[in-house]
């Protein structure tokens, strides 16, 4: 018997299947975390600015498969 796993590299909720011949199908519900924090993105709400001018920026960390990192602790920048 050999079993497959194709993985979405999605965090979230999913359900894990195994069907083997011979008996009934099982279900398992599995939660995929993301990973470790690698990629940092700042979007700032202006492109351009003068001196003094106040901007708002966000920030996203995501892992290395663009994962929401929502945890994230201790980051170095």
């Amino acid at each position: 018997m050999e079993i497959y796993l194709y993985p979405s590299f999605k965090a979230g909720t999913d359900t894990l299947y195994v069907s083997v011949p011979g008996i009934d199908p099982v279900k398992i519900p599995i939660t995929v975390e993301g990973g470790t924090a690698q990629k940092v993105t700042v979007t700032l709400d202006k492109e351009t600015t003068t001196p003094g001018e106040t901007i708002t920026a966000k920030i996203k960390v995501t892992d290395i498969r663009d994962n929401p990192i929502s945890q994230a602790k201790d980051l170095k920048i």
